[in-house]
Formats: structure tokens, sequence, C-alpha cells
């Protein structure tokens, strides 16, 4: 890495935990505190991944379902910063159980994999929950990842509803639960692609094309068939297992 580059990543970090902190700032100024248990970061900041198109994804845990609704209008403060910020909100319950309250305004992120992932998030307020937190098998978060890619993801980025920049992310997303099936534990995208021992594996293409400012149309053409094809042999893996 150069200098250019280390100053870049040094900016990036720094703008990054400036939404960090403001959020946080915010969050414990309109919730009471005895309804938190957590505040943590998960995303390209967690997974030393920023870049300059990068928001920052908090999640807040609560004790009980009783300010839900208001944690969740937060998020609409975050996009006056630089870079914006977004907050999810799961309730204790919630992510011991493996089930959603009513009346949710927006879905999850998969309580599975959160609950996976979570002791490798910077915790910035409370401390990691306590007790038994739901989690599928391996196997059954990468199927369920296949099925989001193939019937909504693929169609919704061939109609112009999700960019580029989203279609990757999927990528380091299904490496990671590949991975995991093959049991290798990271939630650091650089390592589950040093973890797939195949230089030619889709997850480097993914991460080279995820730094440039423009992507051509052609390679984008030709990502996504390689996308494609990746689906069916870890369609392939599952079968095998």
């Amino acid at each position: 890495m150069d200098n250019h580059s280390g100053k870049i990543n040094f900016d990036l970090k720094e703008r990054a935990e400036g939404s960090i902190n403001a959020a946080k700032n915010i969050i414990l100024a309109s919730i009471p505190e005895n309804e938190i248990v957590t505040i943590c970061v998960k995303g390209s900041y967690a997974q030393d991944a920023l870049q300059e198109k990068s928001d920052v994804d908090l999640v807040l845990i609560l004790k009980n379902n009783s300010s839900f609704q208001k944690a969740y209008s937060l998020s609409d403060q975050g996009k006056e910063f630089v870079p914006p910020f977004s907050i999810s909100v799961y309730t204790q319950e919630e992510l011991k159980s493996g089930k959603v309250i009513e009346n949710r305004s927006r879905a999850p992120w998969s309580i599975s994999r959160f609950n996976k992932n979570i002791s490798d998030m910077p915790i910035i307020y409370g401390q990691i929950p306590e007790g038994e937190f739901f989690m599928r098998t391996d196997e059954r978060d990468l199927s369920i990842d296949i099925s989001t890619v193939k019937e909504k993801v693929v169609p919704e980025y061939r109609l112009g509803k999700l960019s580029f920049y989203e279609l990757l992310k999927w990528v380091t997303r299904l490496t990671e639960s590949e991975q995991r099936l093959k049991g290798f534990r990271s939630y650091l995208w650089k390592r589950n692609a040093l973890n797939t021992n195949d230089p030619g594996h889709i997850i480097h293409e993914a991460l080279r094309l995820r730094v440039l400012s423009d992507v051509s149309e052609e390679d984008k053409k030709s990502f996504l068939i390689r996308f494609e094809e990746y689906i069916t042999l870890l369609e392939q893996d599952i079968k095998n297992e």
C-alpha cells in the first residue's frame, strides 16, 4: 500500500468513526438507557473494507419492543452525515427465538447470520447479550442465501433495482457462508478470500471490482455470468454435503 492509499483509508475510517459516534449519541439521547442492551457496528467498517461509497451500519439491541419503532426512525437522521449511517434494530427475544416481532417496518438482517457474527463486531455500548441465541446450520444459511439471490437479487439487478455494488456485496456474503460450510469462520471479506485457497475464486474478482470508481457494462455482464455459475457450484456443494 502506498502512502496515498494509506492516507485515504485513514481518512475514511476517521470519517466513519465520526458518524458512528454521532449515531451512538443520537441513540442514547433518544432511547432510555435501561432499554438498551447493545450498540455495535457491522458491515464494511467491521470488516475492514471501507470504500468512499460505504455507509456505516449500526445495530441496536433492545431489551423489549417498547421503543422499537422510535429506534428505527433514528436512521432518518443518518442521511445528514458523511458517511451516512443506518441503524438496524433487534430485540433480545428476536435473537433468542429467531422470530421477528409483528408490525416491523423493515425486514431484519438474517438473525442467524447476525448471531454467528456478533462476536466479531465492534461493541460501542453495552455488551454482547448473554444466553442461547438462534442459529441455523451453515448449510441452511447458505441454502437460504442461494434462494434469495436466485429469486430476488439477480432479478432485481437485471431490472435496475439493485446496483452492481450491491451485487458484489452478495458475493462476499455467499463466500462467507460457503467458507463456514467448509469449516472456516471469519466475518472479514479478505480473510474469506484467503480461505478459499483458490486465486480463481469469484471473491477475488468481486473485491477487485469493488474498489474501482467505474466498471464497464461489458465487465458487469461478464461478472453476472460468473456469479450465476458460482451459484450453480454452490448448489452442487450443498448436494454433496
